[in-house]
C-alpha cells in the first residue's frame, strides 16, 4: 500500500561517479523506476547516487543500476531473517513499488506457522511494531514516541526494525564486492509521510502477531491503544525506512592490485586527506574523505600476502545542517507542535439576561 510516490528526474550513474541523465527504454512512463539526483547538494556523491534521505522504493531504484547476474537479499537485522532472489536487472527496470510487494510477501498477514517454508520466522518481525503513543520504541535503537492520545497519529503503527538490502557481486576493479544497504525508521520520515510530505510506505500485518493484541490479553506498551484492532484480522503498518549506510565489501587474497587502484582513484577524484596511506606490499591501507554532509572511509587489510580484505562505507556526517537533524526536528515539531487540543465546551449564546424576564 503506498500514498504519495514521488517521481522525479530519472539519473543514471556510474558505479563510482555520477554520469548523464538517461531514462530505461521500453518501460511505459508510469511503470519506470525514477529517482531523485542529489549530485549537487555534496561534493562527495555516494555509490550509486545514495543519499541520507532515500526511502525504500528509491534505494530499490539505485540498485538496479548494477548491471549482470546477481543475488539481491532481503534481511531484517534485528529478527535475524532474511530471503534471497537471483536476477538481473539488464535490459529492464522494475517498478518502484516491486520492493514494497517482495517485503509484503514476506510479512504475514494473516494468523498461521510463526516459520516460512524456508525456516525463516518473519512472522516474529511484527513484534517489533510500536504505536506512536508508546512512550519508546522498541529493540536496541530506542527512541522516544510519546504522541499525545488526542495527536491525529497517536494510534498510527510503526514497523521499528531497520531493514538491509544486499547485492553481490558488485563488480569494481576487477574484484566482487557485496553491496550492503541499511535503512534505518525514522520519526521525521514517518511524521513527514503522514502530512503528504513524503512517500509514506505502508504494509499489511497479521494482528495477532502484533504484541499485546490478542483476544484474551491486555494491550501492550508497545501498542497502548489496542482495542480498535480486536475486530480485524489484519493492520496496517508504516515503514518509514530511510538510508543510513552504504557498503561496499570484498574478501579474499591477492587483492593488492584493487586496493591499491581504488585508494588512487579515490584520491584523483576527491584529493587526499591527512594520514591516507595504502602500503603495496602488505596491502593496507585507509583513507577517510568527508565534504561536511557525506563521510567516505576506505579501508584495505592485509599482511605478508597482501590485501585479503576492502571496505568502504559511506554515512552521513553527523553535522547540524545534516538530513538527520533535519528529519529530527520534523519530528518534534509534528509529535509537539502538532497535537490535536481538546475541543473546547460548547455553549450556546449566554441567557443571563433572562434570569428575570424580558
Amino acid at each position: 500500500m503506498l500514498r504519495n510516490l514521488f517521481k522525479t528526474s530519472c539519473v543514471a550513474l556510474s558505479l563510482l561517479l555520477p554520469l548523464t541523465a538517461t531514462h530505461a527504454e521500453g518501460i511505459k512512463q508510469d511503470e519506470v523506476c525514477v529517482v531523485f539526483d542529489y549530485s549537487n547538494t555534496t561534493s562527495l556523491p555516494w555509490f550509486l547516487g545514495f543519499y541520507a534521505s532515500d526511502d525504500l522504493m528509491t534505494a530499490w531504484c539505485r540498485i538496479q543500476q548494477l548491471p549482470g547476474n546477481v543475488r539481491f537479499n532481503v534481511w531484517f537485522p534485528h529478527t535475524n531473517v532474511h530471503k534471497s532472489w537471483d536476477t538481473n536487472f539488464d535490459g529492464q527496470t522494475l517498478p518502484a513499488e516491486r520492493i514494497v510487494e517482495l517485503v509484503q510477501g514476506l510479512l504475514p498477514q494473516s494468523d498461521g506457522p510463526v516459520l516460512d517454508e524456508d525456516g525463516m520466522a518473519f512472522a516474529r518481525v511484527l513484534g517489533n511494531v510500536v504505536q506512536a503513543a508508546a512512550e519508546n520504541t522498541p529493540g536496541p535503537d530506542i527512541r522516544k514516541l510519546g504522541f499525545a492520545a488526542n495527536h491525529p497519529a497517536a494510534k498510527e503503527l510503526i514497523l521499528w526494525e531497520p531493514i538491509v538490502l544486499r547485492v553481490r557481486p558488485v563488480a569494481l576493479m576487477g574484484q566482487n564486492f557485496t553491496l550492503t544497504v541499511t535503512l534505518r525508521p525514522n520519526i521525521g520520515a514517518f511524521a513527514m509521510g503522514m502530512q503528504g510530505r513524503a512517500t509514506d510506505i505502508q504494509f499489511y500485518g497479521a494482528r495477532k502477531r502484533l504484541p499485546g493484541t490478542g483476544i484474551m490479553s491486555d494491550c501492550s506498551d508497545q501498542i497502548p491503544y489496542c482495542e480498535h484492532l480486536a475486530d480485524v484480522d489484519r493492520a496496517t503498518i508504516h515503514a518509514p525506512w530511510i538510508v543510513t549506510r552504504v557498503h561496499l565489501e570484498a574478501n579474499g587474497e591477492n587483492m593488492t592490485e584493487t586496493a591499491v587502484n581504488l585508494f588512487n582513484s579515490l584520491q584523483a577524484r576527491f584529493g587526499s586527506s591527512g594520514g591516507s596511506s595504502i602500503n603495496r606490499t602488505t596491502g593496507e591501507g585507509d583513507m577517510t574523505l568527508s565534504d561536511g554532509r557525506a563521510d567516505l572511509v576506505f579501508r584495505a587489510y592485509g599482511g605478508a600476502g597482501g590485501t585479503n580484505r576492502i571496505t568502504m562505507t559511506y554515512e552521513e556526517a553527523n553535522k547540524k545542517n545534516s538530513v538527520a537533524s533535519y528529519f529530527a526536528e520534523q519530528a518534534e515539531e509534528y509529535r509537539i507542535l502538532k497535537q490535536i487540543p481538546d475541543e473546547p465546551k460548547v455553549l450556546n449564546p449566554d441567557s443571563s439576561g433572562l434570569l428575570f424576564g424580558n
